[in-house]
């Protein structure tokens, strides 16, 4: 399985990461009453937005990472939880966004899916 590059940022811009618990609490409707809840999964995944700030050679190694190694995004890789720092396995959601900010300072902008 392919893993974040070490050449690219191992962590995301200070306040640019949002966490949100993946599989909430799946309901049953009943023929009277109020529905019941349950657990969906033992393990829940977590969906997560960030953006890294990139050099332009660092974006390139991003974009060639994305687009060649994971298939346009569609391949599993590995990577650091940037909260846990443990090893997880992470999928992306939707294609990133790059803001330039400089000439030479990029805004590189994801959505992952973390694997439970």
């Amino acid at each position: 399985m392919p893993s974040w590059p070490g050449t690219l940022p191992p962590s995301p811009l200070l306040g640019s990461l949002v966490v949100e618990q993946a599989s909430g609490p799946a309901a049953s409707a009943l023929g009277v009453g109020q529905a019941t809840l349950r657990r969906r999964t033992s393990s829940v995944g977590e969906r997560m937005s960030m953006a890294f700030g990139m050099s332009s050679a660092q974006r390139e190694t991003f974009q060639t990472f994305y687009d060649t190694t994971l298939s346009n995004g569609t391949a599993n890789f590995t990577m650091r939880h940037p909260i846990s720092e443990e090893i997880q396995t992470f999928v992306f959601t939707a294609p990133p966004s790059t803001a330039t900010m400089t000439e030479a300072f990029h805004r590189v902008s994801v959505r992952l899916y973390r694997e439970p």
